[in-house]
């Protein structure tokens, strides 16, 4: 598992805790857009997804990812598109599925027409269990819900480790338990999943997986830029883990998204001060670098993505009080930056006041 680089650009039981942008591309106090439209949704299908059902990471090689496939699986059930969803769904269990666990590869690689990598990413487990426990509500097809609960089970036994009284996730089987340091991505943490696990009563810590997480964006909001980084290594201090991204950057911009999308304003806006803080020493949103170093300072020379920039145009919504104004896909921008914009849209329409 690598971490993506420059090229690709409910409820309850929550509530205690590329290149080529212009700096006018999504401007503060732009015209409102509808949020989920299917004409959007539509146009990713087109551009994103092949007709067996793979999505095409178009930044990356056209590969495809654990990740894509549950991402677009979570937004065939909000777009009430069950044809896609099973198409999906199917490709996802057929070609990357093929673990000794119920667990999926985290890679398969066009060019050579085989999985590139075995090892699970476990947001990619993470979103595709969710995609099916929605689709299993929203369509009344029981069988997709087992497939989820299988699917978590391995999460659990898997990627789950308790550190004190918290329970940390790994990003993966693989490669993340480093002697005395476990390597983290803050970004993994879908917490608005986790609340739907356990309203459905599906087995795992994830009231205090979900705690832990926010313990760990606190104590980066704590210090320094109050940033989180794509990667950490947590041992008796937590900092940069050897090899991987101690950047707020591609993975990180994820964070403010999956907090307000499982909470509610009051309990997330100074969480996201530190982002909003940062973001409003540029000009526009369509300035704000796609990645800072927190260890250096230094900046991308390149701009956000437009999911990036989507994402921060909630968290500004979140901290001021701005009115949520998001824009349209663009052509323009590849797969990564159009998921996250839906992505975003859906957060709007679902997140808790």
């Amino acid at each position: 598992m690598s971490p993506r680089g420059p090229a690709s650009a409910r409820r309850g039981f929550l509530a205690g805790v590329a290149a080529g942008v212009t700096a006018a591309a999504v401007p503060r106090g732009a015209r409102a857009r509808a949020f989920l439209q299917r004409a959007e949704w539509d146009a990713f299908k087109a551009r994103f997804m092949a007709a067996d059902g793979r999505v095409l990471d178009t930044g990356n090689g056209d590969r495809s990812h654990s990740e894509g496939q549950g991402f677009a699986m979570v937004l065939a059930t909000a777009f009430d598109d069950p044809g896609a969803f099973l198409a999906l769904w199917r490709w996802a269990r057929t070609t990357l599925q093929v673990r000794d666990d119920a667990l999926l590869a985290w890679m398969w690689d066009p060019a050579a027409g085989e999985i590139a990598d075995h090892n699970n990413a476990s947001d990619g487990d993470i979103f595709v269990a969710w995609g099916l426990l929605r689709a299993a509500a929203r369509w009344g097809e029981p069988a997709w819900e087992e497939e989820a609960r299988r699917i978590l089970a391995d999460v659990v036994a898997r990627c789950v480790v308790r550190r004190g009284d918290g329970r940390l996730l790994l990003p993966g089987v693989e490669g993340f338990v480093r002697g005395e340091r476990i390597v983290v991505n803050p970004s993994y943490w879908v917490y608005p999943a986790f609340a739907d696990f356990a309203a459905a009563d599906i087995a795992g810590p994830w009231d205090r997986l979900a705690r832990t997480g926010v313990e760990l964006v606190d104590g980066f909001a704590a210090g320094g830029t109050g940033l989180v980084p794509d990667w950490c290594a947590i041992g008796e201090r937590v900092g940069p883990a050897a090899d991987l991204s101690f950047a707020f950057g591609f993975d990180a911009v994820r964070v403010p998204l999956y907090l307000r999308w499982a909470y509610p304003t009051a309990a997330v806006r100074d969480r996201l001060r530190p982002v909003v803080g940062w973001a409003g020493r540029y000009p526009a949103i369509g300035a704000v670098p796609a990645t800072i170093d927190l260890t250096t300072g230094e900046t991308a020379d390149y701009p956000m993505s437009l999911g990036g920039q989507a994402i921060l145009l909630l968290a500004e919504h979140v901290v001021g009080g701005t009115e949520l104004l998001l824009p349209l896909q663009r052509d323009d921008h590849d797969y990564y930056a159009n998921v996250l914009l839906l992505l975003t849209k859906l957060a709007a329409t679902e997140m808790p006041r």
